[in-house]
């Protein structure tokens, strides 16, 4: 006997091309509703022509947020913000560190060129971690779905001159079997 095995998470990338037949964003998102009801935790759908993101979400994995009983918030989103909050503190406390040690050290040396590209380094994992981070929060039920939530994000002003060649300066936090999983938009083809 056959067995269908179904996917813990999906990501979907509507491609920027006119001749794609994914471009339907409505036809696509009734698609991730069937994928959630179906018994997948949760997804992504990243449109680079209407620079939006939606994430969806079972809603067995949300709880109703304090004082908002229509909006929800999966219980892991407290611990995602302080470990992220405490991964900022840290590169500051070793960027600081590093500041430091390159005042004393000779210019021109093997160890003042390994400062300076391990301050390069962190200060890029710094602009990472303090961008804009997106949870499993604020999400609301689908109308008719009550199993599904979901959650719509704009990522940049409607430009039409302007089609990047990356996704924005954004990272979502996924929940569910894929907890701890950081999907960085800034690396995401568009």
């Amino acid at each position: 006997m056959e067995e269908n095995i179904r996917p813990s998470f999906i990501i979907k990338n509507l491609s920027n091309s006119a001749a794609s037949e994914n471009q339907n964003r409505l036809l696509e998102m009734e698609k991730m509703v069937i994928w959630i009801e179906c018994g997948s935790e949760s997804g992504i759908i990243v449109d680079s022509n209407s620079r939006i993101v939606d994430i969806y979400c079972s809603s067995k994995f949300l709880e109703p947020q304090f004082g908002q009983p229509n909006l929800f918030v999966n219980r892991l989103v407290q611990e995602q913000k302080i470990e992220n909050e405490h991964k900022i503190v840290e590169l500051k406390n070793k960027l600081h560190e590093l500041k430091q040690s390159i005042l004393v050290t000779p210019e021109g040396t093997k160890e003042h060129q390994n400062l300076l590209y391990n301050i390069e380094t962190k200060q890029d994992q710094l602009n990472i971690l303090d961008g804009s981070n997106i949870h499993f929060e604020n999400m609301t039920v689908v109308p008719n779905h009550p199993a599904v939530c979901h959650l719509s994000i704009p990522f940049w002003e409607q430009n039409p001159q302007k089609q990047p060649q990356f996704g924005p300066n954004m990272k979502i936090h996924c929940i569910g079997e894929v907890n701890g999983f950081i999907l960085n938009l800034a690396w995401y083809p568009m």
